[in-house]
């Protein structure tokens, strides 16, 4: 159950991402936001997940693999699909993130009943709460910039 719920959710994280993107141009921006998610996604993990072994991936001895695998197939499409659909008002920008937020933490909960993720430490409240509310707030601050930058 592990290996197919990594696997089918990449695959429609990544089925809906190109449906939502086959008629627009990928921005630089985003294309950005999605690089930077990668190496985002890597620390976190690695820091979190394998130095201080608050959770793994799967099961200890392949948890390396699959962070690779997330920080690459996982969170790049999800983090292009938040920034492209951002309403674009402060108010609706934070109601949105907090949605969104709320949407991962519902994803985290499946994720971990499918023993794809098991905590060892980790505690989704207030943890992965935290987490999430620092990483779109960078996200979102990183974005606005890059879009008032490269016009």
């Amino acid at each position: 159950m592990p290996y197919l719920f990594f696997w089918s959710s990449a695959a429609v994280i990544w089925a809906v991402t190109l449906f939502l993107h086959a008629y627009k141009k990928p921005l630089l921006p985003k294309v950005v936001i999605g690089i930077a998610t990668v190496g985002y996604s890597m620390i976190n993990d690695a820091v979190l997940g394998e130095i201080f072994g608050l959770f793994c991936y799967i099961d200890s001895s392949v948890s390396v693999v699959y962070m690779l695998l997330g920080a690459l197939l996982i969170y790049p499409p999800l983090n292009i699909l938040y920034v492209s659909f951002l309403p674009g008002s402060a108010k609706k920008d934070a109601l949105y993130t907090i949605l969104w937020s709320a949407a991962l933490l519902l994803f985290e909960v499946f994720s971990v009943w499918a023993g794809t993720i098991v905590f060892t430490g980790w505690r989704m409240f207030p943890w992965s709460v935290a987490l999430y509310a620092v990483s779109y707030l960078w996200i979102y601050f990183f974005y606005r910039h890059l879009v008032k930058s490269l016009k």
